[in-house]
Parts: structure tokens; sequence; C-alpha cells
């Protein structure tokens, strides 16, 4: 699907790189850790989703998203 989801966002470019580096065949890393957590920073509550994923050297890589509260 992802290399589907190129004619949206990558175009054609995108889809002959994927294709080329074989990405279109092997998502990497192949496995990602995903835990939604909670912080508080200047008495704020705000909500986080931490992502964690194995370099090549394998050592852990983390990013931390905010997570922005939707409305009705």
């Amino acid at each position: 699907m992802w290399f589907v989801g190129n004619l949206i966002c990558g175009g054609i470019l995108g889809m002959i790189v994927d294709y080329v580096s074989g990405a279109m065949w092997h998502l990497e890393p192949n496995m990602i850790h995903v835990e939604l957590v909670t912080a508080y920073k200047d008495g704020k509550m705000q909500r986080y989703a931490v992502l964690g994923a194995l370099d090549d050297e394998g050592q852990l890589r983390t990013l931390a998203v905010p997570l922005i509260p939707v409305t009705n």
C-alpha cells in the first residue's frame, strides 16, 4: 500500500525509487513500538505517542510526537 500511496504523495518518481530500491517489498524498520504517555509541563498535561525502533547498529531510537486533542 505504501507503493500505491506514492500516487498521492510521491508521484511517479516516488514509485520508481521504491521499486528500484526494493522499498516496495520491505518496510524498514520491520518492527516499531508505540507507547502513549502523559507528561506534565508547566502544570499542563500533554499526551505523546513515543515511537521506538532499532537502527542499523541495533541501537534504540525514539521519537516523541505530541498528540493534538480534537474537538467536535
